[in-house]
């Protein structure tokens, strides 16, 4: 079983992804992270990374290291080149999931999976259930400016370049609502976990 859970950024999914792999722990759980897997495929992956060279050349690497913050303000900062660097990791990034998933299988029968994109990128049917986490919006930028130590501009900015989350709630199985406290959150991802995935 493929669990995904989404939202927007600062709605709360990857405190809610690690308290529903608790729930799972006994069932020997697997948590994926997609933005660790895209850390793993602009780190290690030759075609990408030469892909990035020839686009925006070799400024955008600090010596061997991709430049992230650099290439975060030209991602945000233009919707086009966004799509386009999107389009171009998109291949490698699915096949690297699909490849830990595969790893993952002979160890667990639950995967989840936190990713940001599962509808923005068409890939919903790769899950068996999906959940999003949403929250009102004012609170969700608040809460990755601290995060991030980032002005509240700059996460306006990225939560703008998001599909809605309420399109989002509505193409899932699962609608989580983080308006309240951790601790309101953390009960929601074990009455879930009971609810819908304890018996499978």
């Amino acid at each position: 079983m493929i669990i995904g859970v989404t939202g927007n950024i600062g709605s709360g999914k990857s405190s809610f992804a690690k308290r529903l792999h608790q729930n799972a722990s006994l069932n020997s759980s697997i948590l994926l992270d997609a933005d660790q897997i895209a850390r793993h495929v602009s780190t290690n992956n030759s075609v990408y990374r030469n892909w990035l060279s020839n686009r925006f050349g070799d400024s955008i690497f600090d010596g061997e290291e991709l430049d992230r913050k650099k290439l975060g303000t030209i991602v945000f900062s233009n919707p086009a080149i966004r799509l386009e660097i999107e389009n171009a990791i998109r291949p490698h990034i699915r096949k690297q999931l699909y490849l830990e998933c595969e790893k993952a299988r002979p160890q667990t029968k639950t995967i989840i999976i936190e990713a940001a994109l599962i509808f923005e990128w068409y890939h919903s049917e790769f899950y068996h259930s999906i959940i999003t986490v949403v929250a009102d919006i004012d609170q969700s930028i608040n809460r990755a400016a601290i995060r991030l130590n980032v002005p509240t501009e700059t996460i306006t900015k990225r939560y703008g370049s998001q599909l809605s989350q309420f399109r989002k709630a509505m193409n899932s199985d699962i609608i989580v609502f983080n308006d309240g406290t951790l601790k309101e959150l953390y009960t929601q991802a074990d009455y879930c976990w009971e609810k819908w995935f304890s018996k499978l």
